[in-house]
């Protein structure tokens, strides 16, 4: 899927700096951000932002496209130590008059993030906001490689983009900015490697991307996506490896769209569309204001009609960057500002003990293997008498024959029987309605 038509195709280091000089003259945080609303939105964007970090308590940190500070600050607060580049000198001198002078464990430094050494593992983490959509593809690509290979085995990189379009309120006549999609960003990351002596090599596993919801409550805007990624030593584990295999092939772009048309309802992949969401989501009862979770939510459907008929505030975890690209331009045709969609292992996802109302899944958990220890996570998220509604195939009663075992092999499924799900289950002592 190619980005959008407010895409430029190859900005210069030139184009930047005249645009940055043209919009951005007095160096506030309006223009940063290219928002009159700016002062506002970063209430709600820093902690958002810094919530979705690793604990940063005591390591070194490399922040690419500092600016004026805007993170600086509350990055040095907790790391050790900060290093902080940004390619505009004037930027970086505000940044160092402002945090310099409230922290001692700062580093700051006039220097292109394309073209600045550092050495390999110098960093725990690599943190940038708004960096990565002013360079071009191949300047990216390298980038990616960098950041790999300045960081320690078992860190992390950390970036946030503007996808898709625009976000900001202020629109300047020259904007060579580049609004990708998440395909595209996932590719660069996804292909980063980092040789090691002994043959075998590192790269990055991908951790999250998600919508910041300051943008989303605040604006209506979804475009704001961030990621997570932590080095580790090649082979990709196993969830890497399969979510790749789903892009690749059952939740390719050209899949999802025949199998939409082949099922004759928008928006969904699953036999019996829409209807049989509705089926699904009424066994919830749920009420205006309270927080659902969605495992599985595909191209955004049933999460957007669970926010837009009953009020309630839908999270939605899809594996799949194809499903969730795809769930994330949807979102922003219909402006909703109670749902937001996440890319990740639900298995490997963490969230706070009671979060949620509600639980909903279809046609999911039969990807998923460890299946004790994801009612483990849902169990401990529900909150006391809530409800969750699950749909999913299942092994019947009669052996499997050999072509049907090659055929769930093949399309890597873990079903299991509806006996099997009862008794993971009633062993964590939910209380089975129907």
């Amino acid at each position: 899927m190619s980005s959008t038509k407010d895409q430029v195709v190859c900005p210069t280091r030139t184009d930047m700096k005249q645009y940055w000089e043209v919009n951005a003259k007095d160096s506030s945080v309006e223009e940063m951000m290219l928002d009159a609303n700016a002062s506002v939105l970063t209430l709600g964007d820093h902690p958002e932002v810094m919530a979705i970090l690793p604990n940063i308590n005591g390591l070194r940190v490399l922040e690419l496209g500092a600016g004026i500070g805007r993170f600086t600050g509350d990055l040095a607060a907790k790391a050790a130590h900060v290093t902080a580049v940004d390619f505009i000198d004037e930027y970086i001198k505000k940044n160092e008059r402002f945090n310099g002078s409230k922290y001692s464990n700062i580093d700051f430094k006039c220097g292109d993030a394309t073209q600045i050494q550092f050495g390999a593992g110098e960093f725990d983490v690599v943190f940038s906001n708004w960096l990565l959509m002013y360079l071009t593809d191949v300047e990216v690509q390298k980038l990616a490689v960098n950041m790999l290979r300045w960081i320690k085995p078992g860190g992390y990189i950390f970036f946030r983009e503007s996808c898709f379009r625009s976000s900001g309120s202020i629109k300047p006549n020259f904007n060579p900015t580049q609004y990708r999609n998440l395909s595209a960003y996932q590719g660069f990351f996804e292909t980063a490697v980092e040789p090691i002596a002994d043959g075998r090599s590192y790269s990055l596993e991908f951790v999250v991307a998600k919508n910041i919801h300051t943008y989303l409550k605040q604006k209506g805007n979804p475009h704001q996506i961030c990621w997570l990624w932590h080095k580790i030593v090649k082979p990709a584990n196993v969830v890497s490896m399969f979510r790749m295999f789903l892009d690749s092939d059952q939740y390719s772009f050209e899949h999802i769209l025949c199998t939409e048309k082949l099922f004759g309802s928008s928006g969904h992949v699953c036999p019996g569309g829409q209807d049989v969401a509705k089926d699904l989501v009424q066994q919830l009862t749920l009420q205006n204001g309270q927080m659902v979770l969605e495992v599985g939510s595909g191209m955004g459907s049933c999460a957007t009609y669970m926010a837009e008929t009953f009020g309630v505030d839908v999270t939605g975890v899809d594996l799949s960057v194809n499903m969730s690209h795809l769930a994330f331009q949807m979102l922003s045709k219909v402006k909703l500002k109670n749902v937001h969609f996440e890319i990740s292992d639900i298995i490997a996802r963490n969230y706070p003990d009671q979060s949620f109302d509600a639980i909903i899944s279809r046609d999911t958990l039969m990807h998923i293997r460890d299946k004790k220890t994801l009612f483990s996570k849902l169990h401990a998220w529900l909150r006391p008498g809530s409800r969750i509604a699950i749909a999913d195939y299942c092994l019947g009663t009669k052996e499997t024959t050999p072509e049907h075992k090659k055929y769930l092999e093949k399309m890597k499924y873990n079903l299991v029987s509806a006996d099997e799900y009862m008794k993971v289950l009633t062993t964590m002592k939910w209380f089975y309605l129907q």
